[in-house]
């Protein structure tokens, strides 16, 4: 699978900081990455003012774990083989393996290839980061 070169930067990117440009307005949560830019987290007021017409990606949280909706992050990256959840009525895949209660038997039917995560169907990576890295 070929991986996009922008890849690497967004899955290193840390979400859901304070904007610092934009301390005193509401939803300030910095959840946004750039394509185009490849920098920084950023919140939407900056969307609006350092990234228009710029390919974004907005970060979701979900069971406290970052996860990006597929019908937005598919047209970008190859998603397929990914675990992914129904949230709010949207299917969502998570950016990074999620904490694993208890040990996943080596001998489970169905676990991420990458981490042996145990999965709830015949998907074969629990995250975006175990499927490009």
């Amino acid at each position: 699978m070929l991986v996009p070169p922008w890849v690497e930067s967004f899955l290193s990117t840390r979400f859901y900081s304070g904007c610092t440009k934009h301390p005193d307005a509401a939803h300030k949560e910095c959840n946004m990455f750039c394509i185009d830019c490849r920098s920084d987290a950023f919140c939407s007021h900056c969307r609006i003012s350092l990234h228009s017409g710029h390919a974004v990606i907005q970060i979701r949280r979900s069971s406290y774990h970052n996860a990006v909706k597929v019908m937005e992050v598919e047209k970008l990256l190859d998603v397929s083989g990914v675990q992914s959840y129904v949230v709010n009525k949207c299917k969502v895949v998570y950016l990074d393996r999620k904490t694993q209660v208890k040990p996943s038997n080596g001998n489970a039917s169905h676990a991420c290839e990458v981490c042996r995560r145990g999965l709830l169907t015949n998907f074969r990576f629990c995250s975006l980061r175990c499927k490009v890295c």
